[in-house]
């Protein structure tokens, strides 16, 4: 990997933010559709690249950008369908990723790196690969679980309305 243009601060976001995910990728959750975090990763992971000067796009930018986007999307979907999916006791659907969702992580990150050589600022695409990732695993569980449990969605959601509502009154008390 080029790390000529990998800044400290990427790499400690990108670190903390992996360890984040490996520890809730194994934790049970209640399956929710937010991508705010995404989006704002992605956006951080672009802004990146407005600090190169004389941005090189050649064949090889596209080889890269194609084959980025193709291991995010297969690896997103995978580690969605590696997920367990269920109910708890009240109804609500909850995910729990398995060791062979940390592993399709692994080969993610194995693979973007197998082909990070054929572009020289492909350690400024962390941030974008974890962002958008993360939400195609996350839009592809939250297909999964409504097709496999519709008449649960509606009692997920409020769940996940009262369990808002109640932190923020005890954020006000």
């Amino acid at each position: 990997m080029n790390i000529d243009h990998l800044t400290i601060s990427n790499i400690l976001i990108a670190l903390i933010i992996l360890v984040f995910i490996v520890k809730r990728q194994l934790a049970i959750h209640v399956i929710n559709f937010k991508i705010k975090l995404y989006i704002i990763l992605i956006v951080v992971g672009l802004s990146q690249f407005t600090k190169i000067h004389n941005l090189d796009i050649n064949s090889n930018f596209y080889l890269f950008v194609t084959l980025s986007l193709l291991t995010v999307v297969i690896s997103g979907i995978l580690r969605a369908f590696s997920s367990r999916i269920f109910l708890n006791t009240e109804g609500v659907i909850v995910r729990q990723g398995t060791y062979l969702t940390l592993l399709l992580w692994l080969l993610t990150i194995s693979a973007k790196y197998s082909f990070s050589s054929l572009w020289q600022y492909s350690s400024l695409s962390i941030l974008v690969t974890l962002g958008l990732s993360l939400m195609v695993q996350r839009g592809t569980t939250w297909l999964l679980a409504s097709t496999k449990f519709p008449e649960n969605i509606t009692i997920t959601k409020q769940f996940l309305i009262d369990a808002k509502r109640k932190n923020k009154s005890s954020v006000l008390r």
